[in-house]
């Protein structure tokens, strides 16, 4: 009974709110109309483009890619550290490790942004970590290959 009373007052507190406008006719009756599409989950491109995320579930996204970038940092700072001398073809998996930490670093900071609350921003964001991810798998994947591959032809451990 409680939200039958609130869904009455709030209706009649948003038809007082358009009535008391310039917008009362017309305005109104898209309100409704919006609210009515959102009930029934057939919103357009733009009412999605508007659509909101919850921030609970953005912050959580921040943090996966916060200690996902950190992770990535790591492996190439401990990489430059070690005291194996790097070869040429070292650069082939640097490549794509060095791109994939800066889109990393990309989706980090379009989070950051108050906007990444909008959906359309949020899933933009998302994309573009899930690529940087992509490629910095690659670039380690590639990195140990290489030295499977130097391992196997020369039989002895890189810098040993």
């Amino acid at each position: 009974m409680d939200s039958l009373i609130d869904s009455m007052t709030s209706q009649k507190s948003a038809n007082a709110f358009f009535e008391g406008s310039n917008l009362s006719g017309i305005s109104s009756h898209l309100y409704e109309d919006r609210i009515a599409r959102q009930r029934e989950g057939r919103l357009d491109e733009h009412d999605r483009k508007e659509e909101q995320i919850e921030t609970l579930f953005r912050n959580g996204t921040i943090t996966v890619v916060g200690i996902l970038l950190a992770f990535s940092l790591g492996f190439v700072t401990h990489w430059a550290a070690n005291p194996v001398p790097w070869r040429f073809y070292d650069l082939f998996a640097v490549a794509p490790i060095l791109v994939g930490i800066a889109f990393q670093m990309r989706a980090l900071w379009r989070l950051l942004d108050v906007n990444s609350l909008r959906r359309q921003v949020y899933e933009r964001a998302n994309r573009i970590f899930i690529a940087g991810l992509i490629l910095t798998a690659c670039g380690v994947g590639l990195a140990i290959l290489l030295d499977v591959l130097e391992v196997a032809s020369t039989g002895t451990l890189p810098g040993a």
